[in-house]
């Protein structure tokens, strides 16, 4: 569907580079978040209102937004590790969203950034 990220709304082809060579696998999001997210509910083509939608997500007060970035950073946890299986993964980062541990790390990085 031309998106940067792993789709929330249609199967995402990845190939993960491990040790014993490369592991090929579909994301389908229905099967990780349980359903599909138009596009709509996670973009924006106005800057301010793309913006918003991932504070909000990043807060989880927006729940497509944060299942959107939910499952693209349980992809970066399984990607590096973290995790073995990306159910998981999604499951965990969801959570992190979910109980404002996200929202309290991002009000730290903007009050270091400002005062750098």
């Amino acid at each position: 569907d031309g998106m940067d990220e792993a789709s929330p709304y249609s199967p995402t082809k990845i190939a993960i580079v491990e040790q014993g060579g490369l592991v090929e696998m579909t994301i389908r999001p229905e099967e990780i978040i349980g359903e599909k997210i138009g596009i709509e509910h996670i973009s924006s083509v106005e800057p301010e209102k793309s913006f918003e939608l991932t504070r909000r997500g990043l807060s989880g007060s927006d729940r497509n937004a944060a299942r959107f970035i939910a499952l693209n950073a349980g992809l970066s946890l399984l990607i590096n590790g973290k995790y073995h299986d990306l159910y998981d993964a999604y499951r965990n980062a969801l959570e992190s969203i979910n109980s404002g541990m996200v929202q309290e790390h991002l009000l730290k990085v903007i009050e270091v950034a400002s005062l750098a």
